[in-house]
């Protein structure tokens, strides 16, 4: 019997199905939880089993201020990293707190075997409802504070830096000048009126309030107190310039985290009229200025002014009674808003005071704060939901202007 057409049949079969164990190598790839490609391996491990990874939020969605807590777990991972709105390396499986201050995306990855899956989640942030009481009120960033390493200048000492700690950079900022003859350092000034003890000025509520609300906020001492608002629009001017330093000064709890191009200045009697000054001296980092009972001699002082500018004063002031004359010295192409409040004995010893208590007890005071803040919201961070709140309130006004708004 013939063989040869048998054997070779065979031999033909044996080859067509790799027979004899051949040497090729198999590739493992795989396709992570999100969708990623899985990182190949080697034949020595391909009978490793993939990891999987779970990640959720609760609750998925939240209002501004809020937090949300992430779970997450893992099967045959060796190591888990943390990517977008957070970062580093996590443990296989657990749970963290978060307050995204706006809407946020993130990915946890983990790696085992050979396979990198992962998963993202993104929780959503909605903005909250802005009423003329929140703009009242304090906001709801948490406020930090520091003074170390910030620059001095020639007109200037003393820098102090509020600052929201929760907020979502880059940041606007205010930097603020007190009056003749004070310092922002001083305690709380009391008086006794109507038999009752009240806090008649206690500046730094300034600071606090709109930090509270997203600001940076930079306080500064003119180097003499008796300066004039003049000098004072200098002292301004160099901490302005101070202040975006602290933008790129990498030892700066504010590196990388100021919007330079979102500066108001602002400030109180002198220094009320040295931030309107201020703002007519070009510096292209001001964007708005604020003057609170601002105190100034000339008879044409705001001529330059071309920034958006809001006086806040208040009849019978001891200092000053002609604050609409004064006003109407910032040109009619500004944008500008007079806010005149009525003498009001029965709650101050001195009108000068009115704007000093953003956050007191003064029937008067949520109406400063409304008003301030609302303007520095609009020409500042460019929030039309507080344009609304810039309006005239005849019971407490005497004097109200709003131009070109």
């Amino acid at each position: 019997m013939n063989l040869r057409p048998v054997l070779f049949f065979t031999l033909l079969a044996l080859s067509a199905c790799g027979g004899g164990g051949g040497g090729g190598s198999v590739s493992a790839g795989g396709t992570g939880a999100s969708g990623g490609s899985g990182a190949s391996s080697s034949s020595s491990s391909s009978n490793a089993p993939a990891p999987t990874v779970t990640l959720s939020a609760s609750p998925i969605s939240i209002a501004a201020g809020s937090s949300s807590v992430l779970t997450w777990s893992s099967t045959n991972a060796d190591t888990c990293a943390a990517s977008g709105a957070w970062s580093g390396t996590k443990s296989t499986s657990g749970s963290t707190t978060v307050t995204p201050s706006a809407t946020s995306t993130y990915t946890l990855s983990c790696t085992g075997g050979g396979w990198t899956p992962s998963q993202s989640v993104t929780i959503t942030v909605s903005a909250p409802t802005v009423t003329s009481a929140s703009a009242s009120t304090l906001g709801t960033y948490t406020v930090a504070s520091y003074t170390s390493g910030i620059a001095s200048g020639s007109q200037y000492n003393i820098p102090k830096i509020w600052y929201p700690t929760n907020g979502t950079a880059p940041y606007a900022a205010v930097v603020f000048i007190p009056g003749y003859g004070t310092t922002y350092t001083e305690a709380p000034y009391t008086v006794r009126l109507n038999g009752k003890t009240v806090v008649e000025a206690d500046i730094i509520q300034w600071a606090n309030f709109l930090a509270s609300h997203g600001f940076v906020v930079m306080f500064i001492d003119p180097k003499d107190l008796n300066s004039t608002p003049n000098t004072r629009s200098l002292a301004l001017d160099q901490a302005v310039n101070a202040l975006v330093a602290e933008n790129t000064r990498s030892a700066s709890p504010l590196f990388g985290r100021l919007q330079t191009d979102k500066i108001a200045v602002m400030g109180h009697s002198y220094g009320g009229a040295g931030a309107i000054l201020a703002a007519g001296l070009g510096n292209s980092h001001v964007v708005a200025a604020v003057g609170l009972s601002p105190v100034s001699s000339s008879t044409n002082p705001y001529g330059a002014d071309k920034t958006p500018t809001i006086m806040i004063s208040a009849v019978a002031d001891p200092y000053l009674s002609n604050f609409p004359q004064q006003y109407g010295t910032i040109p009619s192409t500004t944008t500008k808003l007079l806010a005149n409040f009525k003498q009001n004995t029965a709650e101050w010893e001195s009108m000068h005071a009115i704007a000093l208590t953003p956050l007191g007890t003064h029937s008067t005071d949520p109406e400063v704060a409304r008003l301030a803040l609302s303007f520095l919201e609009v020409y500042v961070h460019g929030d039309a939901r507080y344009k609304p709140f810039l309006v005239d309130d005849p019971a407490n006004l005497a004097n109200f202007n709003y131009v070109n708004p």
